[in-house]
């Protein structure tokens, strides 16, 4: 992982935002991208005011990291400043600098911005096509990564992705959890025969335990999440279930504040 690109929209919680994409950039020595998305392109404006606007956003980014992070002079830290709608400026801006990892809020701190910053990740989270991204809730504040969680469908891209975080671990010295979660009785056997191929694919790995949990997949992760005090979950996007209730109707907006452990998301 060489750079790490950390969006902000300077709310309440962007520095428990920032903390995480910090932490990671400093464990794997990775430039960390600090940006924002300014401006609004359906409105005309002159380049002149483009590179006013850009630089006064460089001065605030400026301002937040040397506010928030302390060790910022011993850390390869660059501002970056993207014309464009939100969503539009983090995947350009991922695009132009290659960022291996866009780090996100998934909430705001009050009500509209709540609204504008949840659509926002959302958005990003669906557009993305080659990126991973670590979506943080707005409860959630970092605290190490000691336990490491990833829900498998027992997929090949799973096991690619397993092997991220497995890369994670290594470098945090974090314990690894993966779970599948099945929801029809009887499918059981089945999954119980893939969780066995991959338990024994991963025999040579310290640190690492695979379960079987069985119910509707959204309440078996949160309950596993909170019993074991998982810092981090990770998961394929195309995940069924818990992931369009994740991601898509108004309701996911209230119900998002539950899951208190960041997203680390894995594209197909």
């Amino acid at each position: 992982m060489k750079k790490i690109l950390y969006s902000t929209e300077f709310s309440d919680h962007a520095r428990h935002v920032l903390r995480y994409a910090v932490e990671f950039a400093k464990i794997f020595d990775a430039t960390l991208l600090v940006m924002h998305g300014f401006g609004k392109p359906d409105v005309r404006i002159t380049g002149e005011d483009k590179q006013e606007k850009a630089r006064k956003v460089i001065q605030r980014l400026e301002e937040f990291v040397q506010k928030y992070v302390p060790e910022s002079e011993s850390m390869n830290i660059e501002l970056v400043a993207e014309y464009g709608y939100p969503a539009d400026a983090v995947l350009e801006a991922a695009r132009k600098h290659d960022a291996d990892l866009i780090v996100l809020g998934m909430q705001g701190s009050n009500k509209a911005m709540e609204r504008q910053v949840g659509s926002t990740a959302r958005e990003i989270i669906r557009r993305s096509e080659d990126r991973m991204i670590m979506a943080i809730p707005a409860t959630a504040r970092y605290e190490g990564f000691q336990n490491l969680a990833f829900a498998t469908n027992f997929e090949f891209r799973d096991f690619r992705a397993l092997k991220v975080i497995k890369e994670i671990a290594d470098q945090f010295q974090s314990h690894i959890h993966v779970v599948h979660v099945v929801e029809r009785p009887a499918t059981k056997a089945d999954a119980q025969r893939d969780l066995d191929t991959l338990t024994s694919l991963f025999h040579d790995v310290k640190r690492i335990d695979f379960h079987l949990l069985e119910g509707e997949v959204r309440s078996e992760l949160e309950a596993y999440v909170a019993d074991e005090k998982i810092a981090l979950l990770g998961m394929m996007s195309h995940r069924k279930g818990f992931w369009k209730w994740l991601t898509e109707g108004s309701v996911s907006r209230e119900m998002v504040g539950e899951l208190h452990v960041p997203l680390l998301i894995f594209r197909d």
